[in-house]
């Protein structure tokens, strides 16, 4: 009984999603069947130009990189005698 009405179902299903297709379906060999309309999107849709970090100040990025061990310190590992590092804060401006 279940499976007579499961094919009598699909059976339903089928042909009409057949009839649907192809009423909606133009025949492409005729040259005066209507297209859909080109669509066109942009690359740049959703771009964002750079903007310029604000300037910070001098003498606290200066203190920021002495702390760390200078231009050469950021790239050490910090060792179990160091206090915890502090690592110089990124822009919040750049991000991709």
């Amino acid at each position: 009984m279940f499976q007579i009405a499961l094919s009598a179902a699909l059976a339903v299903a089928l042909s009409m999603s057949t009839a649907a297709q192809a009423a909606a379906a133009p025949d492409p060999a005729q040259p005066t069947a209507s297209a859909p309309d080109p669509r066109y999107d942009s690359a740049f849709a959703g771009y964002r130009p750079y903007r310029e970090a604000p300037p910070a100040d001098w003498r606290a990025l200066n203190a920021e990189v002495g702390a760390i061990g200078g231009h050469v310190g950021i790239f050490r590992a910090p060792s179990k005698a160091d206090p915890a590092v502090p690592r110089p804060a990124v822009p919040a401006a750049h991000a991709h």
